[in-house]
């Protein structure tokens, strides 16, 4: 996609400038006059040895290399600050500009790339990509499709440019509710909601635009009728009016000259920034896909997955039938028919495994956790109570106020609030004292409140401190929070008795 661009640069004798003619990553006709306007020009490019990054090292020491990646992942699209270690692809849908290289204090190796997506995404507008991996692709294909431009003589003598007009006063903000706005010419959609209470708003990057039902999706007010499941948006609701939208990150392997063209992302962010990858083309209107950033839920899944899912229960709930049908009749004994299902459930089981787009850990976690917790401790014991009351109440408040209001970010973890913790440690205290008040008055143990209290307060301290810490990306916060609490809740209470 960059040779593209380098080759029409050298076509045409030059280009204007970015103040003059600037990017808007929106629809439109080019601007002939402009287009003719030349101001700066190339003699051609070079390409960097592919699936080479110490030739692309060598490049960058001497200017700014453009580089292909694939940014179609939700690790990507949600990255904040740091070196990016997260999960990503080789499906070149997206174009950066490496501008430089290093080293950080944990001595990993990373690029320095400059994004399109505007300065309130990332570490403001760029991204700190791991270098030096063990593919030979680079990160995210970094090293794949990458090229710089090459000039030699001298730019052209730009012509006269009439006097620019007046400058307009800039367009009020649109205030979503009474603590949320997003800019001038954009539409507030919420992203989640109870009843009729907006508890996360996000903004689409086009005025009177339509919001989808999908609280993820929005449409331009020329397409306003909403298809999420198909991904498109239409004038009517008619099939003839509507326009396919590619999948999000592109299909198969991207040629190097001519990639997939990437899924226009409308970044719903609080407070109302907006990121653009590039403009879509003119011949086609795909459905504004919103990227919802971490703000309170994630995006719903694959229509894959969810019919994985329900093709699972539904047939392991059609050979507990069928076994119960032939049970009942007296084709087959109960004792052998408990068996066949035994077997045969683990082998459905793993046979939809390939059905599946991926395997959401977080949920998968917090399933183990209370297993764990009803199998060790059961409704005898303070530990298992609290440390649930912990990651549920503690872990889930933090989440959620964290993700709306933690514009201060704890200074050794940028990714967790100062607000954010302190709901978890008031949060997390409060209902497990509620809990064990619960389990005492139904006689399963006798709590000291004298004591009980300093101690909670202690144990609610510890799974706080545990969660701030920067671990995530080793351990999940739905393991290392309840076991934080367990160990403290244990030393602290015993297994069996508050007192």
């Amino acid at each position: 996609m960059m040779d593209d661009a380098f080759a029409f640069i050298a076509r045409n004798g030059g280009i204007d400038t970015e103040k003059d003619y600037p990017y808007t990553a929106m629809d439109g006709r080019c601007n002939l006059a402009k287009k003719s306007r030349k101001v700066v020009s190339i003699d051609g490019f070079e390409d960097v040895p592919e699936n080479d990054e110490l030739s692309l090292q060598k490049a960058v020491a001497h200017q700014p290399v453009s580089v292909a990646i694939d940014a179609g992942g939700r690790e990507f699209q949600l990255y904040d600050s740091g070196v990016f270690t997260g999960r990503c692809g080789t499906s070149l849908d997206h174009g950066g500009v490496a501008v430089g290289y290093g080293t950080d204090a944990a001595g990993r190796g990373y690029w320095t790339v400059r994004n399109s997506w505007g300065p309130h995404w990332g570490e403001h507008g760029y991204i700190r990509m791991e270098r030096n991996v063990t593919a030979r692709t680079g990160k995210c294909g970094i090293a794949m499709a990458a090229s710089y431009p090459v000039k030699k003589g001298p730019n052209p003598k730009p012509s006269p440019s009439p006097s620019p007009p007046a400058p307009s006063p800039p367009s009020p903000a649109r205030q979503c509710d009474r603590h949320n706005k997003c800019p001038a010419g954009t539409t507030c959609c919420c992203n989640y909601g109870i009843r009729n209470h907006c508890l996360v708003w996000g903004c689409c990057p086009a005025e009177g635009a339509t919001c989808c039902k999908d609280h993820s999706s929005c449409c331009p007010k020329d397409y306003p009728v909403c298809n999420a499941k198909a991904r498109t948006c239409s004038k009517l609701q008619c099939k003839a009016q509507v326009y396919k939208a590619q999948p999000n990150g592109g299909g198969g392997a991207a040629r190097r000259r001519r990639p997939p063209l990437p899924l226009l992302l409308l970044l719903l962010h609080l407070p109302a920034a907006l990121a653009f990858p590039r403009p879509l083309p003119p011949a086609r209107r795909r459905l504004l896909q919103a990227r919802v950033s971490p703000l309170l839920h994630a995006p719903p899944a694959p229509p894959r997955s969810g019919c994985a899912s329900r093709g699972g229960t539904g047939g392991a709930y059609s050979l507990v039938r069928a076994f119960d049908a032939l049970t009942e009749r007296r084709l087959i004994e109960q004792n052998l028919s408990r068996k066949i299902v035994h077997v045969l459930s683990g082998v459905l089981f793993m046979s939809s495994w390939p059905l599946f787009r991926e395997l959401l850990r977080g949920p998968l976690y917090y399933v183990i956790v209370l297993l764990v917790s009803v199998l060790v401790f059961w409704r005898e014991s303070p530990i298992g109570i609290i440390s649930l009351s912990m990651m549920s109440g503690g872990d889930g408040f933090a989440d959620i106020v964290g993700r709306r209001f933690g514009s201060m970010k704890l200074p050794f973890n940028k990714k967790k609030s100062w607000i954010g913790s302190i709901s978890m440690f008031i949060s997390g205290y409060l209902l497990s004292a509620l809990m064990l008040f619960y389990f005492s008055c139904l006689g399963y143990f006798n709590v000291c409140w004298e004591l009980a209290l300093g101690k909670l307060a202690l144990a609610a301290l510890a799974a706080t401190v545990v969660e701030c810490i920067p671990v995530t990306d080793v351990v999940d916060d739905n393991i290392s929070v309840p076991l934080a609490t367990m160990l403290a809740a244990f030393l602290l209470f015993g297994f069996s008795a508050c007192c």
